[in-house]
């Protein structure tokens, strides 16, 4: 916060000491919760007020709501009201990357708010069989095929069937799910998450049926056979090296080496294991190369450290366990001798971007290095499988989709999730999914298609768009606004299973946070732009403490003003008390608790 600040003169309004800046106020009311003559009051419920941390979100969930839910320990009302705008929350409560906590208000004050963690803690204290199911829409009698049962296909397949139409859905793999249940190790996602979150869409009624290829025959049967057809094949190859030496035995693609551990439970593993990549595929590989039987276990990145574009959690948790990361690196050549995988001749990488930002490396031939392997997993990206689809829809190695109907050229038919973006994310794969949900309603029954064009590419809401109007995400405001002093909180960081524990087993490393962690943490939220900013209803009450300038976590959107030029500075006594030094007879302090010490709980 600002320790000092400067009181504004203004002799022509001395009546006005206080004026709040409506493009920067967050309105967490934080200044007049702590005001001590009740300068500033609530303002009225703001019209489509979404915050930071929404507009972030690729799913649009209503995390306020979520928050405040959790706040008042109703874990099965959060989880319904999550489900209302995304089917997976026990998913994406363990492997989302989470974008709203990095926009969210709370950071200039102490930490954005676990919001990652306590959709977990919904889904695992709602547990998955009290959310309930949102109310579906009549039959359409209308029909459609969804061909891939990735995050993308079933979230399609989930709100179409609450939307009233019949859905199919076409698998390949023995297993629904995609990502998550095929290819995420069991330690990140448990493959009863999965499992259960995929029997929920089933239990509206979809058809899915696994072990089920489409070739170029069966599609063009499906667009014939079907009244809409959603693509949602994501990209499930691994990508090659191009390198000398690469089929030798011993050298394995990520994905077929993380399914084969999934799905077929018969991955195996050398003693020294070199694994080429610096993503989260690469982390997972190599963190399950290690719980496989691996002595040694060595991550080969192009990238330097700061730019490895796994998520930094991924990266400290592989360290944690043992794992070597050798940066800005590249391969030249694998080796073999006798037959059998040897080694990997290595170049250095100067850097792996050019000045556009652009994936493109460049190499110094003249440094290299060497090193031993009995096993190499290459996890260098993914590639799309395109055999299936018709050459009118195709665009390099993804299919060409209208950005905002996800319409391909084909009518009819419609693409989202890795086949038909450069997306590589669950949440994004499920955004993809409810967009071309709401798409093909509107193609199915006639719909506007101005709707999604009103949303443009962000963040779109089904609840919105069954309630009639537009797809776009509203304000949730309770019923009884919050009051609490907003103070410098803890954040509850979730149990981690230890040490040895881990990497002897498949065990789910992160344990989650407890019930009463979890309402802890969910009270830090500021439920930011609920309402709009305070109304200064009462100026001449104010004294000039300057407190409402001090605890507000928005950088300017507060400036006073004082018909004498001062500057000023604060002290903080032992009680939490805030006061301006030099100030005489000030009125008594606010001395609500922060928050986490409210409703009889506290925060550990």
């Amino acid at each position: 916060m600002n320790n000092e600040a400067y009181l504004v003169p203004n002799p022509a309004t001395p009546c006005q000491p206080i004026r709040i800046d409506p493009e920067i106020c967050i309105s967490c009311y934080r200044c007049a919760d702590q005001c001590r003559t009740d300068v500033m009051v609530r303002n009225s419920p703001k019209a489509g007020g979404i915050a930071r941390c929404e507009e972030s979100c690729p799913a649009g969930e209503a995390v306020r709501w979520t928050t405040y839910l959790i706040d008042r320990g109703q874990f099965e009302d959060a989880l319904e009201n999550i489900r209302a705008e995304n089917p997976f929350p026990g998913v994406c409560g363990r492997v989302c990357f989470h974008p709203c906590e990095e926009k969210c208000a709370r950071i200039p004050l102490d930490q954005g708010v676990g919001t990652n963690a306590l959709e977990r803690a919904a889904f695992d204290y709602g547990t998955p069989e009290s959310g309930k199911q949102p109310g579906k829409r009549p039959s359409t009698e209308k029909k459609v095929a969804v061909v891939g049962a990735g995050p993308a296909g079933l979230t399609a397949a989930y709100y179409l069937a609450i939307l009233g139409h019949k859905v199919t859905v076409f698998e390949a793999q023995p297993a629904a799910g995609g990502i998550p249940r095929i290819n995420i190790p069991e330690y990140r996602l448990p493959a009863s998450v999965v499992d259960s979150e995929v029997e929920l869409v089933a239990s509206l009624g979809v058809d899915i049926k696994v072990n089920s290829p489409i070739d170029a025959e069966a599609f063009a049967r499906l667009t014939q056979d079907y009244d809409a057809c959603f693509v949602a094949t994501g990209a499930p190859l691994s990508q090659k090296l191009g390198v000398l030496g690469e089929d030798t035995p011993g050298v394995i693609g990520a994905i077929e080496f993380l399914r084969k551990s999934r799905l077929d439970n018969n991955a195996e593993v050398g003693k020294k294991v070199v694994v080429i990549g610096g993503g989260n595929v690469a982390t997972d590989s190599a963190r399950l190369a290690h719980r496989l039987g691996a002595e040694e276990v060595t991550m080969v990145s192009l990238e330097s450290r700061d730019t490895m574009p796994s998520y930094e959690s991924e990266i400290a948790l592989a360290e944690e366990e043992g794992i070597s990361i050798s940066c800005s690196w590249g391969v030249n050549k694998i080796n073999a001798k006798a037959g059998k995988l040897a080694s990997l001749d290595l170049k250095s990488c100067i850097s792996a971007f050019d000045r556009q930002g652009n994936f493109s490396p460049s190499y110094d031939e003249s440094k290299t290095s060497s090193i031993a392997a009995d096993t190499v997993i290459v996890a260098i990206g993914q590639a799309t499988d395109l055999s299936f689809a018709d050459e009118k829809m195709k665009a390099g190695s993804r299919i060409e989709v209208n950005s905002n109907t996800l319409e391909t050229p084909v009518p009819g038919v419609f693409a989202g999730g890795d086949v038909g973006t450069t997306i590589r994310s669950i949440v994004q794969a499920i955004a993809s999914g409810k967009r071309a949900a709401i798409s093909m309603d509107i193609f199915l029954t006639g719909g506007d298609k101005n709707v999604l064009l009103a949303a443009g590419i962000g963040p779109t809401s089904i609840g919105s768009y069954m309630a009639g109007g537009d797809a776009i995400p509203g304000n949730h405001v309770p019923e009884e606004p919050e009051s609490a002093f907003f103070g410098p909180g803890k954040r509850q960081e979730p149990a981690m299973l230890s040490g040895e524990k881990r990497t002897n087993s498949m065990n789910e490393v992160n344990e989650g946070l407890s019930r009463e962690a979890a309402i802890s943490e969910a009270r830090r939220c500021f439920r930011c732009d609920q309402y709009s900013p305070p109304l200064v209803l009462y100026p001449d009450e104010c004294w000039f403490c300057g407190t409402c300038v001090e605890e507000c976590p928005a950088p300017g959107a507060i400036r006073m003003e004082h018909p004498l030029n001062q500057r000023v500075a604060w002290k903080r006594k032992k009680t939490g008390e805030l006061f301006r030094r030099g100030m005489k007879n000030p009125p008594p302090p606010n001395l609500r608790p922060p928050v986490g010490e409210i409703h009889g709980h506290t925060t550990p």
